[in-house]
């Protein structure tokens, strides 16, 4: 699979007869990379990483084993796996600027932007060349000023192409579409296309699948009580974490999602457990609503 990565390498531009801000921030747009691209095509290429990043930055399927596996899974089930996890892609018709910050000593700072983010990019006049370097150019989220890495850069593009080459849709930030947790219909609907099944003679969830990236075991039990204890932890524990290790309580939250998802697929459940989901399912989407937005203060504390 093909991956993007985001690099700028040294590049110079014959710099003759720019007498004006919009001639300077023409020509630097049409510097020619090795790999053919101008500047300007990369640098939209970055404002659409950093907006992928954005949208999806406490999402699961960023991490690095879940992209691992995302890249080698087949379209049908890489497709369903992003629908799954409301994998969001930014909107195409931004409008972005092009201005020149300051003159410095010797060349000029641009700003490029759009109303979600903003990059900074330094470039140096010797002689009669522009010359542009890669640690020169920081991308920022507008709102908060954090800087987004290139290594975060980098993985949203890995992910905005994965999703691009299974020809998933996406979520759309003005769609109003909200992923719904627990959901057992899409399993069920999807059974011996994505998902296989498998049921103990009691009625309840033996294993679940999908043949690349999804294989679940479950016991011939009840798992209401470890699924309310789950909740109680994930509760109790969101506020501790100020950094990546609040990791460890997404993996729980995945745990309560298909614990409880496995409950409401039992072929034998009582009105008795029908009322105890209910209530899991009310008290599960309130909690991990919290995480999710302890997730979204986490990973938009600045980097200094």
């Amino acid at each position: 699979m093909k991956k993007w990565k985001i690099v700028f390498i040294l590049c110079f531009l014959f710099f003759l007869g720019c007498t004006s801000n919009k001639d300077y921030i023409n020509s630097v747009k049409k510097i020619n990379l090795s790999d053919g691209r101008s500047v300007e095509e990369v640098i939209n290429e970055k404002i659409q990483a950093a907006e992928m990043y954005q949208l999806n930055s406490s999402n699961i399927v960023l991490d690095d084993k879940m992209l691992h596996l995302l890249n080698f899974g087949d379209k049908e089930n890489v497709f369903h796996m992003l629908q799954q996890n409301g994998v969001t892609f930014p909107n195409d018709d931004t409008i972005i600027n092009w201005e020149i910050k300051e003159n410095i000593e010797n060349g000029k700072i641009l700003v490029i932007s759009n109303k979600n983010v903003e990059i900074e990019l330094k470039t140096i006049i010797e002689n009669n060349f522009i010359k542009i370097q890669s640690d020169k150019i920081s991308v920022y989220d507008k709102k908060t000023n954090k800087l987004i890495t290139p290594e975060e850069l980098e993985t949203a593009l890995i992910l905005y192409n994965i999703a691009i080459e299974s020809e998933y849709a996406g979520i759309y930030p003005d769609d109003n579409i909200v992923y719904k947790r627990f959901n057992e219909k899409t399993i069920l609907e999807n059974e011996n296309t994505i998902y296989k099944i498998k049921y103990y003679p009691s009625g309840r969830i033996k294993y679940i699948s999908d043949d690349t990236m999804l294989e679940l075991y479950f016991d011939d039990k009840s798992y209401l009580d470890n699924i309310e204890n789950m909740i109680l932890i994930i509760e109790k524990d969101m506020n501790k974490y100020k950094d990546e290790n609040i990791n460890q309580l997404v993996d729980l939250s995945r745990d309560v999602e298909f614990e409880l998802i496995a409950e409401k697929l039992n072929k034998k459940i009582t009105n008795k457990d029908k009322e105890k989901i209910k209530a899991l399912e009310i008290k599960g989407n309130q909690v991990l609503d919290n995480l999710q937005r302890k997730l979204d203060e986490v990973y938009q504390i600045e980097i200094n």
